[in-house]
């Protein structure tokens, strides 16, 4: 699964600053990225479908690495 982050200062034309795949963050094809906070260079992502957490290190519009990745019970 892939993340993207765009810079929407420009509604009408937003520009695609990074993207980051890996199959440790996202494992199943049922996940969904949703919920995402930025701060002080990391980038909080909740999943459904697995109900994973996924912090990713994020450097001058860059997603650098993957810094951790859980997945809770059900």
């Amino acid at each position: 699964q892939t993340v993207q982050a765009y810079d929407i200062s420009e509604p009408t034309r937003p520009r695609l600053l990074a993207s980051f795949t890996s199959a440790n963050a996202f494992p199943t094809a049922d996940d969904n990225a949703h919920d995402l906070v930025y701060r002080d260079g990391f980038l909080y992502v909740t999943s459904q479908g697995d109900n994973g957490f996924v912090i990713l290190q994020v450097d001058d519009e860059e997603i650098r690495r993957l810094a951790a990745a859980v997945s809770a019970p059900l």
